[in-house]
């Protein structure tokens, strides 16, 4: 359990699945990061809204880690870019 202010501020989240995701929203689906969670560490960035997918390493990131503001920022330019089409 986390606070509800800090749940408030998290920007985006990281996940990595040491034994395996036992069910996935991606079945079927082309999904890039799921060949990245081969790759490295396993770490994949998880938006925060979106559930869990089995036993998982957590790290939460709020606007104050670097990881987090480039992330925000990141979706930033994304809406920014549809809002001008």
């Amino acid at each position: 359990m986390i606070s509800k202010q800090f749940a408030e501020k998290i920007v985006v989240s990281k996940v990595r699945y040491p034994d395996g995701r036992i069910a996935t929203l991606d079945d079927g689906l082309i999904n890039p990061e799921a060949d990245k969670e081969k790759e490295g560490d396993g770490w994949m960035q998880w938006d925060a809204t979106r559930p869990l997918e089995g036993n998982c390493h957590l790290k939460l990131f709020t606007f104050d880690d670097s990881e987090g503001r480039e992330t925000f920022w990141h979706s930033s330019a994304h809406v920014l870019g549809e809002t001008l089409e």
